[in-house]
């Protein structure tokens, strides 16, 4: 029943979510000793070209506890993109 949960906010203060992600023991990579996070292009697809925070934190039972600290999520502009 554990989630480990990536959040991304336009500011620490807000409690709105422009990107969030769970993890769960489906996550955990081959060796088992982490969790596997993957962004897909529609996940920050409508984001706008700006610097916001993130954080990871786990859930489990009724504890919370705060894995990687608030830190800076950039989303940039792409110069090049796929052609035909």
């Amino acid at each position: 029943g554990d989630v480990l949960r990536f959040g991304v906010k336009v500011r620490a203060d807000l409690s709105e979510y422009k990107l969030v992600k769970e993890m769960t023991a489906t996550d955990i990579n081959a060796t088992g000793d982490g969790y596997v996070l993957t962004l897909h292009p529609e996940d920050t697809a409508g984001l706008e070209f700006r610097r916001y925070c993130y954080d990871v934190g786990l859930q489990t039972g009724g504890e919370y506890y705060n894995v990687i600290p608030c830190s800076d999520f950039v989303v940039h502009h792409n110069i090049t993109s796929r052609e035909g």
